[in-house]
């Protein structure tokens, strides 16, 4: 069916043609019923359509072609049991079912064993599934393995046939030679979250599954988030998650969107793809170069309103796309109400214009896919961002002696073929900016360590630091330490035991400079916004703690830090000349104000395992403003988003008395964009308030930052 096409001419001859199938589907039934009973057969066979009521799941099938005008197939996984939500797939309590607009059978069992099932996907001509077993273990310190295997199957249910190792992501037909290739994530690590990161994503041919491909390996990859474009130059996927981006497998190159998860990629040319938020009840849209264009609520079917969604997928027909839900705040209630909901979007992706309810029965259906007869022909409207007219500086420079870099987190540095990380410990978080805002934590560079700082001769680091109110370790990297102090700037040495303290600069809180440290054998030398300055050294007299680690940014400083970058080496060499300096601009609080407020409604603390993968939360607290102390808000009430859990450790400080007052710096929500990705949690009833989020430093109980 081609976009745009008006479908209603179709619906009474696909009416007509399920009707038939239906008698001749009932017929058979009817003649075999003697074979089946007197077989006997699968002891949980007999409760394959506990809860359903067969004549209006028949009705469903029929409905679903209706809606898409089309011959249309849906797949999802099925939980067993009621009580606790199985949203990630990750038990052994679960069935793969199906949906034919055009059988007469209704929702079917694929396949009659009761196991682990995960991420289902059509093959184009809908015949085929491909699904995986995610094989997990769980040790009894609640470390979580995987062992995942991938199949597949024939939609009627049979030629069920194993594929191999690891966990199925996307499936590709390459439009030149006709082959189904299947991506798959392997090689995945430990972890106590529900949490599946892999070391690779890797292809291969869906008949041929033992000849092998990597296509993807600079960095970690996330589960549950690939899918390449239909000409195959362009992937969207997670590198790991939550870090989202997409690939332009011509080049290598990972241009990093926002972060979030269940990202997907338009099945047409448009190379469109979607990054999933925090509140999961939005995607953000991004062109094919990754330029932001709009963002879509995927909650605004009647049944979904304020309440969260998972799974949300494009089917192969790019007006289309499905989610799984309504899933309430208690994970253990609810179990019995999470149906599959299909919707259509408007060309140019700006609204879902309507939905359809595919299931509806007593249990939680999960995962969904669905295939619709034509959908390769269908293409969105969506037109590509407006491009940077002027190309912004190279960063960082081209150097053979450079050996860690991080920008920011929305744009990756490769180096040597990976790209490097940081990984946030206790309260740390991201900025504005989406820089680095350690506080009462620390950022720590994946893949370094102490010799491979102090085994150079000579080292220069660049950064560019918003310096804090207060004083604090910017950043430690070997024997070195970089620090601010009450009116300047310190950079620590330790050799042999001893400490020696080198002082310059003069810091003003909020505005950004860029930092030059050069240490050489003759010397330290040190550059502020690309001018050398005078520099004043004395010894230490006593010696201080140190992390002992490679290279960690922050303790107890609630600066900001981007643009870092790491040269070194043995013998003669340098670090490339400094760019032409880029002006930072301070960060805006022109909407920043300061309260007395009482506290009317608060969300409740949510426990660590509510976070699912997510290692940080906000929750949502209702207060009526009594006074205005500092700026201008003509609101009587407020929603304010407090951190509660951070590096999956309860935040402290987090206002939990009703009826009191509080004191609150605060802006606007919307002001803080490194906030969209965030897991969220909001049991709060003023649908009208405006939303604030709490400026003050967070912390978390028992961590010590360096």
């Amino acid at each position: 069916m081609k976009s745009g096409v008006n479908v209603t001419s179709k619906k009474k001859n696909q009416v007509e043609v399920r009707m038939s199938n239906s008698r001749v589907v009932l017929l058979l039934c009817a003649c075999s019923g003697i074979f089946f009973s007197s077989c006997g057969g699968d002891n949980d066979s007999q409760n394959e359509n506990v809860g359903v009521d067969t004549d209006v799941s028949v009705e469903r099938g029929n409905e679903l072609g209706n809606f898409t005008g089309d011959h249309t197939r849906a797949v999802w996984v099925q939980q067993q049991k009621s009580g606790q939500i199985d949203k990630h797939a990750a038990g052994e309590n679960l069935k793969l079912l199906g949906l034919d607009s055009l059988d007469g059978r209704g929702e079917r069992a694929l396949l009659e064993k009761v196991g682990s099932y995960s991420r289902p996907l059509f093959t184009p001509d809908g015949n085929r599934v491909v699904f995986s077993n995610k094989g997990v273990t769980k040790s009894d310190a609640g470390i979580r393995s995987y062992n995942s295997k991938c199949f597949v199957v024939n939609f009627d249910g049979s030629g069920l046939k194993e594929l191999g190792g690891g966990y199925a992501e996307a499936l590709w037909n390459d439009p030149v030679g006709g082959d189904i290739w299947v991506l798959a994530s392997v090689g995945f690590k430990d972890d106590e979250r529900v949490v599946m990161e892999g070391k690779q994503l890797i292809k291969f041919k869906l008949d041929d599954p033992e000849k092998r491909e990597v296509v993807w390996d600079k960095t970690p990859v996330g589960a549950d988030s690939f899918r390449m474009g239909r000409d195959g130059q362009k992937m969207v996927g997670q590198f790991p998650w939550p870090e989202s981006g997409i690939v332009d497998l011509r080049t290598g190159f990972l241009q990093r969107t926002g972060n979030g998860c269940w990202t997907s990629m338009a099945p047409d040319d448009s190379c469109i793809s979607w990054v999933f938020d925090g509140a999961h009840q939005n995607v953000s849209i991004y062109d094919r170069n990754g330029r932001a264009l709009n963002t879509l609520a995927i909650n605004t079917h009647s049944d979904l309103k304020g309440k969260r969604v998972y799974h949300p997928r494009w089917t192969n027909h790019a007006q289309f796309g499905v989610v799984s839900g309504p899933y309430i705040q208690d994970k253990k209630a609810g179990a019995d109400r999470i149906d599959i909901y299909l919707a259509r979007f408007a060309p140019d992706m700006s609204k879902v214009e309507e939905w359809h309810q595919i299931t509806d029965n007593n249990r939680a259906d999960l995962y969904a896919d669905v295939w619709i007869q034509g959908g390769e022909d269908a293409a969105l409207t969506v037109q590509e961002g407006q491009a940077v007219a002027v190309a912004p500086v190279k960063w960082p420079p081209e150097s053979e002696h450079l050996f860690f870099a991080w920008k920011n987190n929305r744009e990756s540095v490769e180096l040597n073929g990976k790209i490097s990380r940081l990984r946030a410990e206790g309260a740390a978080r991201f900025g504005k900016r989406f820089d680095l805002a350690p506080g009462n934590g620390l950022f720590r560079a994946e893949g370094i360590d102490v010799n491979m700082i102090d085994a150079n001769q000579w080292l220069t680091v660049d950064a560019v630091i918003t310096p804090a109110l207060k004083k604090g370790t910017i950043m430690e990297f070997g024997s070195y330490r970089f620090s601010q102090h009450d009116e300047e700037f310190r950079v620590t040495i330790r050799d042999s035991g001893n400490e020696r303290s080198i002082r310059f600069g003069q810091p003003v809180a909020g505005r950004p400079v860029s930092i030059r440290l050069e240490f050489e054998p003759e010397g330290f030398a040190a550059m502020i916004n690309g001018k050398a300055v005078d520099i004043w050294t004395s010894p230490l007299v006593n010696s201080s703690e140190w992390q002992e680690a490679g290279i960690i940014f922050g303790g107890e400083w609630d600066g900001r830090i981007e643009r870092i970058a790491f040269y070194g080496g043995k013998g003669e060499g340098s670090a490339p000349q400094l760019p032409s300096t880029q002006i930072i601009e301070p960060e805006t609080v022109e909407d920043r104000i300061k309260v007395r407020a009482k506290l009317l409604e608060m969300t409740p603390q949510p426990i660590v395992e509510d976070l699912g993968a997510y290692t940080r939360a906000l929750v949502y607290h209702l207060y009526e403003i009594d006074e205005i102390i500092e700026g201008k808000c003509d609101a009587k009430r407020m929603i304010v988003a407090h951190w509660s859990l951070l590096d999956r450790n309860p935040a402290s400080g987090v206002p939990s008395e009703l009826g009191a007052f509080y004191h609150l710096d605060v802006e606007p929500l919307k002001n803080n964009p490194q906030l969209k990705s965030e897991r969220t949690f909001d049991e709060t009833s003023d649908l009208d308030a405006p939303i604030y989020f709490d400026m003050q430093t967070p912390s978390i109980q028992d961590f010590k930052s360096p």
